[in-house]
Formats: structure tokens, sequence, C-alpha cells
């Protein structure tokens, strides 16, 4: 059955908007509700506020018309003005609170969240979206699961976000509970996580995993994806904003990059699509290993002829796609350690210095990588340009 609902934003002359707890369920919403045979959208929600809260409105602008086109419903929110009645509580709510939006309870439903916003910013012209996620009871206890831990990505946002550019912004979260991905994307306050979408995992993900990549399923965003312990630690937290910075490679260049290397190109027409992680590197070459031992106590100390002579000599005596490997990871992941090493320092913990010493691996790669961008941090602020430094 095709419903259609209207609801109200109602402002007091603080700037707090009004929101109803439902009795049925612990949630808050704007009020409004379903119109009635024979009903306008307008008559509707004059009639659901009044039941709902006891208040008379009058109608002003009508901020857009939402389609849930997965629950055949349409749902038209009004701006709208208290023009008498009592605020109380009614059959429908046993709470009607004005709220600030900073303090927006947890358990709104981001639907009435982005109306809220949209009633702020929208212009002369009422839009029309369509809104899609979870049902509210398929919503509402996954976000109380997990409202709190995600939060806490903005408190320490707050206190890293100008150690580079790109902690401009957050990214969304899949945390892998059994075989789905529960996702979390950033709201329309643009200050907190809610859930926006279940689905399954494409492959298995093992307990403890930290990774990035596009989500098929997410419309291929980029997104930190995890498992719940990494919420156990402040330094399960500092990995997610490591991961966060392969979003933004992936955001902005990492691709364009990536297709300059022949390693690349040859796994993509091999369909071998974990080369990154793969790849046979000869590791425990004794030459390599005492070659990169010297690059890494150069870069330490950052004695930058000898960081040069180093790479010359490590170019010259690897194989082309071998480093091209070591390029690729040193960018990729050695920029994401020296952001997360910077963000250490500034939240008081230990440094990661994993693969510094033999036997190396992969690992190391991120060690180099992050100590060449620190011993030339004024290039940190121009990842591609980046790129190119390192592979000279």
């Amino acid at each position: 059955m095709f419903t259609i609902g209207a609801f109200a934003t109602i402002f007091d002359d603080l700037g707090r908007v009004l929101l109803c707890h439902r009795r049925d369920i612990d949630m808050w919403n704007l009020p409004g509700g379903g119109m009635e045979s024979s009903e306008l959208p307008t008559d509707a929600v004059i009639r659901e506020v009044k039941e709902e809260t006891g208040l008379d409105v009058a109608v002003g602008r009508l901020v857009g018309v939402y389609g849930k086109p997965d629950r055949d419903d349409v749902v038209f929110a009004f701006a709208c003005d208290v023009i008498g009645g009592q605020l109380t509580t009614t059959d429908e709510s046993d709470g009607c609170q004005y709220f600030a939006l900073d303090d927006i309870p947890f358990n709104t439903n981001p639907k009435q969240i982005e109306r809220i916003y949209d009633a702020i910013n929208a212009g002369n012209q009422p839009l029309f979206k369509s809104q899609e996620g979870p049902a509210t009871r398929e919503w509402l206890p996954v976000q109380r699961k997990y409202a709190a831990q995600l939060q806490k990505i903005f408190e320490i946002h707050t206190q890293i976000a100008d150690i580079h550019p790109l902690l401009a912004h957050v990214f969304p979260v899949a945390i892998a509970d059994a075989d789905q991905l529960l996702i979390f994307d950033v709201d329309a306050s643009g200050k907190r996580y809610t859930f926006t979408k279940q689905a399954p995992t494409s492959m298995p993900i093992p307990q403890g995993v930290r990774a990035a990549f596009p989500l098929e399923c997410y419309g291929n965003k980029p997104a930190c994806v995890v498992t719940a312990d990494v919420f156990d630690t402040l330094d399960g937290y500092v990995t997610i904003f490591h991961e966060f910075v392969h979003c933004y490679q992936y955001q902005t260049c990492e691709q364009n990059l990536k297709a300059t290397l022949n390693i690349a190109r040859q796994s993509q027409a091999a369909n071998d699509f974990m080369w990154e992680i793969t790849y046979p590197f000869p590791y425990t070459a004794p030459e390599f290993v005492e070659t990169y031992a010297a690059f890494l106590d150069a870069a330490a100390r950052r004695q930058h002829e000898l960081v040069r002579e180093y790479r010359t000599r490590l170019r010259n005596n690897l194989r082309a796609e071998d480093f091209e490997y070591m390029i690729w990871q040193e960018w990729k992941e050695g920029f994401a350690r020296y952001i997360e090493n910077r963000i250490q320092q500034r939240l008081d913990l230990a440094e990661n210095h994993g693969g510094a010493e033999p036997p190396f691996s992969r690992v190391t790669f991120y060690e180099g990588g992050a100590r060449l961008v620190a011993s030339q941090p004024e290039l940190a602020g121009d990842i591609e340009a980046l790129f190119h430094w390192i592979e000279k």
C-alpha cells in the first residue's frame, strides 16, 4: 500500500528544533504522520502536530518532498510556526522537547535529521529527494550498539584535524559482523555517524581486519573496514585514521598513479587483485637487506645525500617491477604511517615503527616511506607530487 506522510519542522526563538519521542519505540521524530483520506498534506501536518504535541501551527513553506521508493512512501516536510496550544505529552508521544542542533538525540532517524538541515539550508524552492536506508526498527538496534564508539572518532578528530588537510573530513566506516557489513556514514549534521546500510560481505573478512577499499555495495565509496575490536583501544582508533588516509588516496590520485606502474597493469591483466599484499618481493636478498637497512638509518638521521645514494643503488640493483612495488608501498602505506605517527604524537601514544629491523617484509616499506616523508615534511601536502619525488 502506498503511503503519504506530512511532517513539521518547528524551531523556537533559540533555533532549537522540536522533536517528539514515540511511545511505540525508543525514537525521536519530527512531529507528523500519515495523511488520512480526503486530506491535503497541509491539513495532515496541522492535525498530526496537534495530536502529537498539543500545539496549533500555521504551515509555512514546503521544505521538500521525500520519496522512499523501497517502501512506496512519500513524505511532505513543511516549515511550521506555533500559533497556539500547549506543549504536552499525548497518546502518540511520551515526550516533546526542543533540541539544539548539536544535541539532537542519537536515536533520531537520519532521514528526519536530513529534513531538519534541509529546513535550515534550503532556498526558496522545495527540495525533491529520494531517502534510502534501513527501516527504523532495523536501524535503531545497530545505531544504539555502535553510536558511542563511532562518536569517539569525531572526538579524536577535533584534536587532530589540523595535522594534514586530508583529515578535514572523515570517511565511511564498515564494521564486519559475521558475514555482513554494517556501513556507517556521516549524517546530514556532518558531526556524527549513522547506520546507512547492511550488506553481505563479498569475501571472508577475518577478525582484527583493518583495511580500506571501495565498497561495491555502497556506490564504490572508499571506506574503512574493521571489526568491532578496533574500538577497544585508543591505538585502534588511530588505525581508523590510518585507513582514512587510504580512503583519501583512493578518492584523489591513487588510481591515476597506479595506472603508471607496469606492475599494476600486469597484475590487472592477470586478474591478480591482491598483488599489493601478495607480490613476491625479494625481502631476504642480502644486497637488498644491506642497502635498505642503510637507507632506513640515513633517512632517520635525515642525511639527504646518503638517502639519495641508497635509493639510486636500490633502483639499479632491483628488477624494475620490484622497484615499482617498493615505491608504491612506500608512498601508499608509508605516507599513511607518517600521518598515523603524527596522530600518535598528538595523542601522547607510542609511535609505530614496525618493520624497521630484519627480517624485512612488506611492512618494512611502511617504515621506509614514513621516514622518507618525515625527512621532507614540506612535501606531504601534495600527495601526488610526493609520489613522484619518492620514485625519483
